[in-house]
């Protein structure tokens, strides 16, 4: 269908056509063989130039026929000639569109190859391209084999992306297991769907062995000076301790108390005062299986230093088995990811393990799903090696100045979009050459979280248990 005609000022980034049928931001063109997409649409008049309604006011709007001379211009940005003959479907351009040439709308099917959005074997439907009603479908190996990152403010709609992300890899049954760290107990209702697919364990449940104790813990749980981190590493290196209580009854042995004994000793008993650590550590690895989820449910921890010290012990065991092939390849969901690895402030640990596997764990089979409603409280090291991301709504100017940042596949007019876009729409960028605009599709009810109720149905709740006392 012809829309419209290019007019002069093309060139090979861009172009203009004066729109003759309907258009929107977000529309897939094509021009011969040149596809792109529209960016950016505004109304002119020449009886309004600026000059002649500063003149006139009124009575230009009373002498002309204002909406009869309304003219549309889209400004379109090119991604490129299409030749889906060749191995590269995608060649960049060397001469731009000529002026007068005839703009018509893109076949869907030429827009899902060039973005590789067409149903396959390993791909999944999270929605439709925004705009039009036809599914598309996202292959999984382009999604998360190099990390993904969900980044959007609260109520924009990335809780429904990653769990639709994860429901469409479980309907397969043969697909990753995923380990989910749920900060906020949104995600307890796929044991619901999937049943004994779906392993969840409240953080209460998950124990530490004392092998798995070192300093650092003691750092970032109640906070150590050099010299006390300095005398339990010695004392960890010089001794066989078998377990925490051999490592207090030790330190209340030592006889000549210096201030730093007393203070590690004060530390040790308020660790023991956790319940952190037990003889075997639990859960095992055993649950981690193909097409299976395991849940840790964080949801009760409001501590950042306890939640931080059990992502890194969780985090770290993970990653050993998977480095030794102990366990399947598999994906990690790290929800409220600022919390876990922040650029400036406490986890310490949880951030140094989730660095590393931002870093390595492509090469062994570990793959990140990151979520964050606050990009600019995230560790940039850790937010630069996510090659995927799925912006949903922002509208914090340095959440968005640190994403521009911090993202090499972002262009300018990317981000102006990214305030507009309404709850479940996103912006996808790195998965293929070129930003995709999706509107992501509703998870199954089936999976909707209690937790995730209304305002008023909560103060409803509320007055209806108050009364029954």
């Amino acid at each position: 269908m012809e829309i419209g005609f290019v007019i002069s000022g093309a060139n090979t980034k861009q172009f203009q056509f004066v729109i003759k049928d309907k258009a929107k931001v977000g529309d897939y063109v094509k021009v011969g063989t040149v596809l792109g997409q529209i960016s950016e649409i505004e109304i002119v008049n020449e009886h309004l130039s600026d000059q002649l309604a500063f003149v006139l006011g009124d009575e230009l709007l009373n002498h002309y026929p204002i909406k009869d001379n309304l003219v549309r211009i889209a400004t379109v940005e090119i991604l490129g000639n299409y030749d889906p003959t060749k191995e590269e479907k995608y060649v960049p351009l060397t001469y731009p569109p000529e002026p007068g040439s005839k703009v018509f709308m893109a076949p869907l099917e030429e827009v899902k190859d060039l973005l590789n959005i067409l149903e396959k074997e390993h791909s999944i439907d999270v929605g439709t391209l925004r705009g039009y009603k036809e599914k598309i479908f996202l292959d999984v190996e382009k999604l998360i084999g190099k990390h993904l990152s969900v980044l959007a403010m609260s109520g924009a709609g990335k809780s429904n992306f990653v769990s639709v992300v994860i429901d469409e890899l479980m309907k397969k049954g043969n697909e990753f297991p995923i380990v989910l760290l749920d900060i906020h107990g949104e995600y307890l209702g796929f044991e619901k769907k999937y049943g004994k697919r779906t392993m969840v364990y409240p953080h209460h449940r998950i124990k530490l062995s004392f092998e798995e104790f070192e300093p650092g813990i003691v750092r970032d749980l109640v906070g150590t000076t050099e010299p006390i981190e300095y005398l339990l590493t010695s004392l960890i290196q010089g001794n066989n301790f078998q377990s925490l209580d051999e490592l207090i009854t030790y330190v209340e042995g030592i006889k000549k108390k210096s201030k730093e004994v007393k203070a590690l000793e004060w530390r040790l008993k308020r660790i023991k005062q956790l319940g952190l650590f037990q003889d075997t550590p639990f859960p095992s690895l055993e649950d981690i299986k193909i097409g299976s989820l395991t849940l840790f449910d964080f949801s009760e921890v409001s501590d950042n230093r306890k939640l931080s010290i059990y992502s890194y012990i969780l985090l770290k065991r993970l990653f050993e088995a998977r480095r030794l092939n102990k366990i399947p390849p598999l994906i990690v969901v790290l929800e409220e990811a600022h919390n876990l690895a922040p650029e400036h402030a406490e986890a310490k640990l949880s951030r140094r393990i989730i660095e590393k596997i931002a870093r390595e764990g492509r090469k062994f089979g570990m793959f990140l799903i990151v979520v964050s409603q606050r990009p600019a409280y995230l560790s940039q090291t850790l937010l630069a090696q996510m090659n995927v991301q799925t912006i949903l709504r922002i509208t914090n100017p340095h959440d968005l100045q640190y994403i521009s940042q911090t993202s090499e596949h972002i262009s300018s007019n990317a981000l102006k979009q990214i305030p507009s876009l309404v709850p479940g729409e996103a912006l996808l960028i790195g998965y293929a050459r070129f930003p995709i605009y999706i509107k992501t599709k509703r998870r199954d009810p089936k999976i909707e979280e209690v937790r995730n109720k209304r305002p008023y149905q909560m103060l409803s709740e509320f007055l209806e248990q108050d009364s029954l006392y």
